[in-house]
């Protein structure tokens, strides 16, 4: 990650690009699929890992936690999936 200045338009978080990023990551994971409990797991974590690698991308300097919740329509069990993304040089915990 490069350095940037406190007022630098490099380090402005643009909400729209994140929000394409997901939406991609959600369409490329689950646009065919029906839901099926033993795939939810494998589901959530490629979502979060394309939503992640995303982000990365974009090559700015913040801190990314991304979590993805699947449940079925009818209230039953639900799968969750956690990442996170930071420079470990640069940033602590």
């Amino acid at each position: 990650m490069g350095d940037y200045g406190e007022n630098s338009a490099d380090a402005e978080f643009l909400a729209e690009d994140a929000e394409t990023i997901v939406k991609n990551a959600l369409q490329t994971t689950l646009s065919e699929v029906q839901y099926d409990p033993e795939k939810v797991a494998v589901w959530t974590n490629a979502v979060t890992d394309a939503c992640l690698k995303g982000l990365q991308s974009l090559s700015k300097p913040f801190k990314y936690i991304v979590t993805c919740i699947i449940m079925q329509k009818n209230g039953a069990g639900l799968h969750s999936a956690v990442g996170a993304f930071w420079d470990s040089k640069k940033d602590g915990k």
